[in-house]
């Protein structure tokens, strides 16, 4: 290959540079020499720093080298800080130093910088600066999330002060926003560090009651202070409203205001009514004095009026407190004092009543006449009350019972008419020819409250039917088959007439009793189209002898008794809390009818199956099929594993 003559001047050129160019005595060249050798013999090379200090602190500044080191290195400083204080606080041996810097209390600077060297066998480096930049701790104040005031009344200044301290380090300015009815005292603030004001806080109530607001600080508007403060009446006034009742005799009204000075200072009321009663213009009260107003009114119309009454302290016009007043009707008043919020109930026994309380409001005596509807009955026809006086009326019945009755209590006269209503149910009377039979003689216990087969049958049912689920202290046996005290049998004359008593039993088509155990029974109703299945109840027969030796029978709702509809438009009564050996007549009725009575749709027996235990042959044998078949597939699995 053949090179041109500009060829060989470049190549002569490339083999002369290397021996002309100069080679350093230092770092890296092509002929062996490291950066390792060249610093193992230079002096360590500083680190600058740059740091940030609070004034309020003392730091420890560390100083360090760059790369390692082969021997120990030693710090010195070689410029002093301009403001500040800086101290070198070397080890005896190392690659690092510390030095201590307090910084400078004015607070003017906020930059300071000193100079470092590092030295070694080798020598000593240049300068390294350290840098420092200096901040302050903002202002800062303390603040309670809440604050209670002392208890205040209206028209009265109650005061609380509230400790403010500066615990930045700056300066801490704002203003204070206090809510209504409160004065903050002064309402801006400009605080130095580690300085405090004292706030005042001033509430001036209008309304007593609870009394609540936010204090705000305008540096830290979303950390108020919760203001709160209970505020009573600054005069203890009642009734309210006070009632003026018709003075006997005449056309005019009175009534009475009870007033009390709680205040530890004297007070004076002035009063003014609207429309004009007459009472006192202004009353001076004590500390701690209660004095009764008389309040009167010369109005001779007979129709009831009202107004109001205002009471202002006579040094505040804007302390007030107002009353209402009404002036009843001239003529008598009635008034029901019992309540009668509930059916009055009315004991069945003829020798025992209840009390009516009635009380004549009214500023004229009044005469008002008794009606009641039996067998109910007053104690007298009419009664006769002078104005402000009470008085009862004793209702009672005329005859004995032998179902739940109802009635009404009419009052009428002086323009007025009251119905109260009545209600009696007979309790059942204990059979004294039978002493009280003991549970294990085999007898149900009559329910403690009605139940009927579904939680709505009280809603939908007459009144008469819904007032019967109120609970009744009845614990009777629901037959008198049974057995005395020391297991004598009973009177037959007694077992015949009661045996009477229980109809032989109306089966609806299509129903059926299964499932009978000792303690429960399922009765298979067919649905009646007619009748709302929610209304039917089921009832249980109860048969007792009454003092005059007379058979009384009586139905009262079965307890535990559960209704389930069924697909083929049965219904499924599930009777449960029954007694074992015990013979039940029951019956199903459908809703009330306007006497209150029900119509009767089914009655049956049931009797109950004797209660066994454990050791019952039935269930003995039961227990040992299961164990003779739960052998014989444990044979049979061991036969067919092992391949015989």
């Amino acid at each position: 290959m053949l090179y041109s003559p500009l060829h060989w001047r470049l190549c002569t050129l490339l083999l002369v540079l290397p021996v002309a160019l100069p080679v350093p005595t230092q770092g890296f060249s092509i002929f062996g020499t490291s950066k390792k050798d060249n610093f193992a013999s230079a002096p360590p090379l500083p680190a600058p720093v740059a740091i940030v200090v609070d004034r309020k602190q003392t730091i420890l500044i560390p100083l360090r080298v760059i790369g390692p080191q082969p021997e120990s290195v030693k710090f010195l400083l070689r410029t002093l800080p301009a403001h500040g204080t800086a101290t070198l606080l070397t080890p005896p041996s190392g690659v690092e130093g510390l030095v201590e810097y307090r910084p400078p209390e004015d607070r003017t600077i906020t930059s300071d910088s000193f100079g470092f060297a590092a030295a070694n066998s080798n020598g000593f480096s240049s300068e390294a600066p350290v840098t420092i930049r200096i901040t302050d701790r903002a202002g800062r104040i303390e603040l309670p999330a809440r604050l209670d005031f002392p208890k205040a009344k209206v028209g009265f200044v109650s005061q609380q002060t509230l400790h403010l301290k500066n615990t930045g380090d700056a300066p801490v300015r704002g203003t204070i926003s206090a809510p209504p009815e409160w004065i903050a005292t002064p309402d801006t603030y400009e605080i130095k560090p580690q300085e405090e004001l004292l706030l005042q806080l001033s509430l001036l109530p209008l309304a007593a009651g609870g009394v609540q607001g936010d204090l705000f600080f305008s540096h830290i508007s979303k950390q108020p202070v919760q203001l709160h403060a209970i505020v009573s009446e600054w005069i203890q006034a009642a009734p309210d409203p006070v009632k003026l009742v018709a003075v006997p005799g005449t056309k005019q009204r009175k009534g009475l205001l009870r007033l009390r000075n709680d205040s530890p200072s004297t007070e004076t009321v002035r009063l003014e009514s609207e429309p004009a009663l007459v009472h006192p213009a202004e009353i001076t009260l004590q500390p701690e004095e209660s004095r009764e107003v008389v309040l009167g009114s010369t109005n001779l119309q007979s129709e009831p009026f009202a107004g109001t009454l205002r009471l202002t302290r006579s040094d505040a016009t804007n302390t007030h407190r107002v009353l209402l007043w009404g002036a009843e009707a001239i003529g008598p008043i009635l008034r029901i004092v019992t309540d009668l919020s509930t059916p009055t109930l009315v004991p069945d026994d003829t020798g025992r009543f209840t009390p009516i309380s009635l009380q004549n409001e009214g500023g004229l005596e009044g005469l008002w006449s008794l009606q009641t509807t039996p067998p109910f009955s007053s104690n007298s026809k009419t009664v006769r009350l002078l104005p402000g006086k009470s008085g009862d009326v004793h209702v009672s019945i005329t005859t004995l019972l032998q179902e739940r009755t109802e009635g009404v209590l009419k009052i009428h006269g002086a323009g007025q008419t009251f119905e109260i209503a009545l209600v009696a149910t007979p309790a059942p009377r204990q059979n004294p020819l039978l002493p009280a039979p003991r549970p294990s003689a085999g007898l149900a216990q009559r329910p403690t409250s009605r139940t009927t087969g579904s939680s709505a049958s009280a809603s939908s049912a007459s009144p008469a039917s819904a007032a019967s689920s109120t609970p009744l202290e009845l614990n009777r046996p629901a037959s008198p088959f049974a057995q005395t005290a020391d297991n004598a049998p009973v009177d037959p004359e007694l077992r015949r007439i009661t045996q009477r008593a229980y109809l032989p039993g109306l089966a609806v088509k299509g129903s059926q009793l299964r499932n009978i155990t000792a303690h429960s029974a399922v009765l298979d109703f067919p649905a009646t189209p007619e009748i709302a299945t929610e209304s039917l109840l089921v009832e249980g027969m109860i048969v007792n002898i009454d003092p005059n030796n007379n058979l009384v029978v009586q139905w009262d709702a079965l307890p535990g008794v559960k209704a389930r509809k069924l697909p083929n438009h049965h219904i499924e009564f599930t009777l449960s809390n029954l007694a074992p050996a015990t013979t039940y007549t029951i019956r199903v009725v459908g809703s009330g009818v306007k006497n209150g009575r029900r119509a009767a749709l089914h009655q049956c027996d049931i009797t109950t199956l004797e209660a066994s235990g454990w050791w019952s042959v039935p269930k003995v044998c039961t227990l040992l099929g299961l164990v003779l078949a739960a052998f014989g597939f444990r044979a049979w699995r061991i036969r067919r594993i092992r391949g015989w």
